[in-house]
């Protein structure tokens, strides 16, 4: 769920809150998000010589700032402020410019035209050899049987039926596919800077040392991370969009739900996700709170062990604890007889 706070603030660096280790399902967003935003705060005054901060609580620590190795929806919530997508999504999913600015089908061939003179946050050139060597990196991955880091980003290159990428210059993408579906509009490939790590390959990629501040051609740019504590994101200067209201976001972690409620009420926050159902509905008799509900595409999911290796062979310190579990009809039997609605309605409070 989320929560937004009063009105943006000036920098109040003192209020970043003790370490915190919470790792969430492998979901990329959880089902029946709701969002909670306070109204700004009347008689605020902003210098204009003061930078305009926009704080976001959560209570999920970033878990890598490796595009490749994230799990969580904190994870993705960074990388959409640092990176571009070659399609971006619109207010209703639909496809909006990203890295390219427009696009052609012809067939099985999508033909994507690169921004011209867009630059990446450190000032080099972004181009078409930028988007080639990023959907590449997932191409090879896929035709070795292989993944990239924790796989959550090559499958939707496989998902789209991509058999090819070329860039034949600069400003130019050509991406095969296998039907003329337009699934490869929906694809998320962060878009990454070719001059920084054009040498990864799939297999190395995984181990790649990312540190910031981080080279993006998005709004923002993350400039420094506390695992624990925050992640703090100044604007890109070479940004080829509209630039937002704020200079800076800082999203600030938080051991539990009840601390991050906390902390919006009293005015610390801007932005908060994740009040559980009980909170949100305190806060929607709050007055000088507004919640939004809606859902989000992904899922929450409860996990047991039920890989194989599929060779007969035992798994070091892990793998399906009966060969019943290895079976997908006794697994989509125990999943039938899970009570979905009681659990949304007990533990979720409806909001699911």
């Amino acid at each position: 769920m989320y929560a937004t706070g009063r009105a943006p603030r000036t920098r109040r660096r003192a209020r970043m809150r003790s370490p915190l280790r919470v790792r969430a399902a492998r979901g990329l967003a959880a089902v029946g998000l709701a969002v909670s935003t306070l109204l700004p705060a009347v008689g605020m005054t902003v210098k204009a010589a003061d930078p305009v901060v926009l704080h976001v609580g959560t209570t999920q620590d970033l878990d890598s700032i490796n595009p490749y190795n994230t799990a969580l929806v904190v994870g993705y919530e960074a990388f959409q402020l640092t990176y571009n997508l070659l399609v971006d999504f619109g207010e209703n999913t639909e496809p909006i410019p990203g890295f390219a600015d427009s696009w052609t089908r012809e067939a099985h061939d999508v033909k994507f035209h690169i921004r011209t003179g867009m630059k990446w946050s450190d000032g080099q050139p972004a181009t078409a050899q930028d988007a080639c060597f990023s959907w590449q990196l997932d191409l090879d991955a896929i035709k070795a049987k292989k993944i990239v880091g924790l796989g959550y980003i090559d499958p939707n290159v496989k998902d789209a039926g991509v058999t090819k990428v070329e860039c034949p210059d600069d400003q130019t993408m050509i991406v095969t596919t296998d039907d003329p579906s337009d699934r490869v509009y929906q694809a998320y490939v962060p878009i990454l800077p070719k001059h920084i790590w054009g040498k990864q390959t799939y297999t190395s990629m995984a181990k790649a040392d990312f540190k910031a501040p981080l080279v993006g051609t998005g709004p923002y740019t993350l400039a420094e991370w506390k695992t624990g504590q925050f992640a703090r994101f100044v604007r890109n200067p070479n940004y080829w969009g509209k630039q937002g209201f704020e200079d800076e976001v800082v999203i600030q972690f938080f051991k539990t739900p009840d601390t991050m409620v906390q902390a919006l009420k009293a005015g610390e926050l801007d932005y908060a996700r994740d009040p559980n159902a009980n909170q949100l509905k305190q806060l929607q008799t709050e007055p000088d709170v507004k919640t939004v509900v809606g859902s989000a595409n992904g899922w929450t999911q409860l996990a047991f062990n039920t890989y194989g290796t599929g060779t007969g062979k035992t798994i070091a310190g892990g793998g399906a604890s009966t060969k019943a579990l290895q079976d997908p009809a006794f697994r989509d039997a125990l999943g039938y007889a899970v009570d979905k609605k009681t659990l949304v309605d007990r533990i979720l409070g409806g909001f699911g």
